[in-house]
């Protein structure tokens, strides 16, 4: 009878243990929140002088990011400013740049805004940039 009972509380307590009565000294494990580093960088506002001489509109706000889809260059994108009749303040422009920020030899206006109100981009007929290049989406998502 004593083994019956004591049969009875091991499956009761193995029973117990599955279900989710086991001990409260269990340790639990997190790790820790992957950290994204960005890939950011502010462009010099040397370059959005020369990205705007000319055009009728000036840029702030200016983030680029270095582009996997070319040996050596960046896509900078920056919020349009005292567009005056150009009605474009507040929008989003992007342009290609070859070479480093400090030291570039192309620019290229690439997407709507890009191509279509800066001189970097309405006359070039051999387009080296695309919409769909690494780094295009992501210096327009730094302005934001």
């Amino acid at each position: 009878m004593i083994k019956k009972i004591l049969g009875g509380i091991i499956v009761l307590g193995v029973i117990g243990a599955v279900i989710g009565g086991g001990s409260d000294d269990t340790t639990t494990t997190t790790s820790a929140p992957v950290q994204e580093t960005s890939r950011c960088e502010n462009a010099p506002s040397e370059l959005l002088n020369t990205i705007s001489e000319g055009d009728g509109f000036q840029l702030k706000n200016g983030k680029a990011v270095k582009s996997s889809a070319f040996a050596q260059a960046y896509y900078v994108s920056a919020e349009f400013t005292n567009s005056g009749n150009l009605g474009i303040d507040g929008e989003v422009g992007t342009w290609l740049v070859a070479g480093e920020l400090n030291d570039y030899s192309y620019i290229e206006g690439v997407g709507g805004y890009g191509e279509e109100y800066s001189s970097w981009g309405s006359n070039i007929t051999d387009k080296q940039g695309s919409a769909y290049d690494d780094g295009y989406s992501e210096s327009r998502d730094c302005v934001k």
